[in-house]
């Protein structure tokens, strides 16, 4: 990630060519944009996520295994779905 505006001003072509040519993903970002903040809000939406398929995961499995105990899975399934 290269923040730009204090201090560097723009990318070059050749940096950026050379990022394509081997595959190096190039992430610019003006510098009033703090790189914490975007981690913070990244980390919070994986988290999210994470805990979003486990809940399913967990729903799923009581509705194979435990298809008569609709109150472990349906309102679980039906909020997430």
């Amino acid at each position: 990630v290269v923040n730009t505006g204090k201090y560097i001003d723009k990318i070059s072509e050749e940096v950026i060519d050379y990022c394509n040519e081997m595959g190096f993903p190039l992430f610019v970002m003006p510098w009033n944009i703090r790189i914490p903040d975007i981690m913070r809000a990244l980390t919070i939406i994986i988290l999210e996520s994470e805990r979003t398929y486990t809940e399913i995961s967990n729903a799923i499995k009581d509705a194979i295994f435990l298809p008569t105990h609709e109150e472990l899975y349906v309102q679980q399934l039906c909020r997430l779905l």
